[in-house]
């Protein structure tokens, strides 16, 4: 009987992380393995970038960094299993809008340390920030933003300010998470005014 390459307990090496093999102990101790079905959710690219940048913060022992993605992808999976139980995986922009609710609580932390004269963990926030915000796409020009409001507002019909859930809707799906929602929000304000 030739050896196999890899243990029982190890996945087929085509699987990669997502792996469809389950370690267990049967009744005696030892260990035994029970093949599931491969998982059929796709995970989106934004998802796959920050585990593969997790990984690579592991290798080069980056903490800081690591953390960060860490919290992160805490935060993305108890997105997912408040939407959809657990197993399910959120697209792209719902991704986006969880990393910029991460940088709105970090910049909120920047201002409560910076009143408490604690500078050191200001700083450690700030640098947190700039790892978040590499997984943001490029940010909307306000010329483009007032083209999008323009556009929105125009789509909608939107005559005053009580049209602005329409406009926001509108905006919010065709930005794609390049606007931050306050900014929007402000400027179709000023537009409807």
């Amino acid at each position: 009987m030739s050896a196999s390459p890899h243990s029982i307990l190890d996945p087929p090496p085509d699987q990669g992380m997502m792996s469809p093999w389950i370690a267990r102990s049967t009744s005696d101790g030892g260990p035994s393995a029970i093949n599931l079905l491969p998982s059929t959710t796709i995970m989106s690219s934004l998802t796959n970038t920050i585990l593969e940048d997790m990984k690579t913060a592991m290798r080069e022992r980056n903490k800081a960094a690591l953390n960060v993605l860490r919290a992160l992808k805490t935060a993305i999976t108890n997105a997912a299993i408040e939407k959809s139980g657990a197993g399910t995986e959120l697209p792209d922009n719902e991704v986006i809008n969880i990393i910029r609710k991460q940088i709105k609580q970090r910049q909120d932390s920047i201002e409560q340390f910076e009143n408490a004269g604690r500078a050191e963990l200001a700083e450690t926030e700030k640098e947190e920030i700039i790892v978040l915000e590499t997984y943001l796409p490029a940010a909307m020009s306000q010329e483009e933003i007032e083209a999008a409001v323009d556009a929105a507002i125009a789509e909608s019909a939107a005559e005053s300010r009580k049209d602005i859930g329409k406009v926001m809707n509108i905006l919010q799906e065709k930005t794609g998470g390049r606007a931050d929602g306050k900014t929007l929000s402000q400027a179709v304000m000023k537009r409807l005014s």
